[in-house]
């Protein structure tokens, strides 16, 4: 189970990277259109269209990640007032069913990729770009993000069972700013 978390782990970062490239390359397209049609008055082709898609790529490959370290938007302000066992039982059974309607979404996500492939589907407008690459990382990213909550999940019901230590206390990456830094030189 540890070498899958570690795989997992290891896949969402790689593919925040790639979110981030994503945005770099939106906002670097958003600025040469911007000067090309202040300058010469016309938009760079095919801008308008891969836009959203980049846009798309760069927020569900990051979903992943950022369930990872904990920085999606939470309600705990009543779950931190909760001694720890009704604490753990009530985040457990949000995360049955956050991993329940997270895999229902890359069920119907990596269906609606199969017929956008099916189909050759492509973007309105004057220049057509296919739309299967993007939805394709549609599903990918939901799984990942289904997988973090469904190991968050695991580890609730552990220390549910176990009567703690809350493992959210215990997580490196639970709490960024408590991580270790790593220095580049």
């Amino acid at each position: 189970m540890e070498r899958v978390r570690t795989l997992v782990r290891g896949l969402s970062g790689a593919l925040a990277a790639l979110a981030a490239c994503a945005l770099i390359i939106l906002m670097a397209i958003t600025v040469a259109d911007v000067v090309r049609r202040a300058i010469t008055d016309k938009s760079i082709e095919g801008a308008v269209e891969v836009a959203p898609l980049l846009l798309l790529g760069a927020v569900v490959l990051g979903l992943g990640y950022a369930e990872q370290t904990l920085t999606h938007v939470r309600t705990s302000l009543v779950t931190s007032r909760l001694p720890l066992r009704p604490r753990l039982a009530v985040r457990a059974l949000g995360g049955v069913v956050v991993t329940a309607l997270l895999l229902w979404i890359t069920w119907e996500s990596a269906d609606r990729a199969l017929v956008a492939i099916d189909e050759n589907d492509v973007t309105p407008g004057f220049v057509a770009i296919h739309t299967w690459p993007a939805r394709i990382l549609v599903p990918l990213g939901f799984l990942l993000f289904a997988l973090h909550v469904a190991f968050r999940l695991v580890d609730d019901l552990k220390a549910l069972r176990a009567g703690g230590p809350d493992p959210r206390d215990t997580d490196p990456d639970a709490n960024p700013a408590d991580a270790p830094e790593v220095l580049v030189s």
